[in-house]
């Protein structure tokens, strides 16, 4: 209840705020968004890449981690790698409503983007994890996904590559373990920001960085639309857990918490390159940005429990499509991360060549500048 009441008094500050008074977004021809000072809703830019002294980057541990996110020795049958499920070619999330676990089972959630990570408060849908380590360590273990039951293997694998010997003794002063390798990606993951789309750079005062038509959709989202309700921030996240009426038994954030109030509900995504992110939801169920604009519009979906913000939207054909243009403009590429220079004193000996990862996705024009060919 406490968190209705809050998300109702955003609400009314939005539509008491001056600008939307002054007519900002009340129809076509009075659109006036680029004299506004600041957005609503907190929307902006990226701040700074927040530090974490328990596991500060550097540009080894950040060399190893991205090796090891590649790296299918990390699973049981040496089948997948977090970049299986994960692919930087869509965004660092999956192609397909739910992505390929252990023996080519299903998963039972969708595969969420792993960029902008670094900002979020709660890790995965269900918000179990406080951080990317947490999260690989989970994945790792699980029998359903990477099924790395035994450390030993997973150490004894690692140890056989010379290159991987250097390295861990230079990251951490020692051999390799599961935790170094969580901690070592989890500095590779944070470092995949996307600060640069035209949103960014329209934000920082380029009021040439978005067409006529992603301005509309802009004026939309923080109006009408109300998305920036719970997309909000510089990270167009809440971070907060919603139920959006979708049909399904899973129970959500209920599944760690145990509070009813939880029950059905899920952390809101970053719209961050969501562009090249489809499928959309928890599960997967929509194919493209129209479709999740669709289903709000009618209201969310019929299963209840339900957030009570979730309202009939009555938007135009032409609305949705300026949304659609918007939410495309939050594409950015990853920022690049200066890697040290390489060391001149080679291994002694080449590493194997990586078992080749399964994968089991459908195929994508997507490229790593992550705007897909359309």
């Amino acid at each position: 209840m406490k968190r209705v009441f809050i998300l109702a008094a955003i609400a009314a500050a939005l539509l008491l705020s001056k600008d939307v008074r002054a007519g900002l977004w009340k129809r076509a021809g009075r659109v006036r968004i680029d004299s506004v000072s600041s957005l609503p809703g907190g929307l902006g830019l990226l701040p700074a890449l927040p530090e974490d002294p328990e596991n500060p980057i550097t540009p080894a541990k950040y060399e190893l981690g991205q090796k090891l996110f590649e790296d299918p020795r990390l699973s049981g049958d040496e089948s997948l790698s977090c970049a299986s499920c994960h692919a930087k070619e869509m965004g660092y999330a999956e192609g397909v409503p739910f992505s390929a676990g252990a023996e080519g089972k299903p998963m039972p959630r969708h595969t969420p983007t792993l960029l902008n990570s670094a900002y979020y408060r709660y890790i995965n849908w269900d918000g179990r994890f406080a951080n990317v380590s947490e999260l690989v360590l989970s994945v790792m273990a699980n029998p359903r996904n990477m099924n790395m039951q035994d450390e030993s293997v997973l150490i004894a694998r690692l140890e056989s590559v010379p290159e991987y010997r250097v390295q861990f003794q230079e990251v951490f002063g020692g051999r390799p373990t599961r935790q170094r390798v969580a901690l070592a990606i989890e500095a590779y993951v944070r470092r995949l920001t996307t600060p640069n789309s035209p949103f960014d750079h329209y934000a920082a005062g380029d009021q040439r960085a978005l067409s006529e038509a992603q301005k509309r959709g802009l004026v939309l989202f923080v109006g009408k639309a109300d998305c920036a309700m719970c997309h909000r921030g510089p990270n167009f996240s809440d971070d907060q857990f919603h139920a959006l009426g979708i049909a399904g038994d899973d129970a959500g954030r209920f599944k760690v918490t145990s509070v009813e109030a939880d029950r059905g509900t899920f952390r809101t995504p970053t719209l961050r390159n969501v562009e090249v992110t489809a499928p959309y939801m928890h599960d997967g169920s929509k194919p493209t940005l129209r479709a999740v604009i669709d289903f709000y519009n009618n209201g969310g979906g019929p299963q209840r429990p339900k957030s009570p913000l979730l309202r009939k939207l009555d938007l135009t054909e032409q609305e949705k499509s300026d949304l659609v243009a918007f939410l495309e403009s939050l594409t950015g590429t990853v920022e690049k991360f200066e890697s040290r220079t390489a060391d001149p004193t080679p291994a002694t000996s080449a590493p194997p060549p990586l078992p080749a990862p399964r994968r089991v996705r459908a195929a994508s024009t997507a490229t790593t500048s992550v705007r897909p060919g359309r």
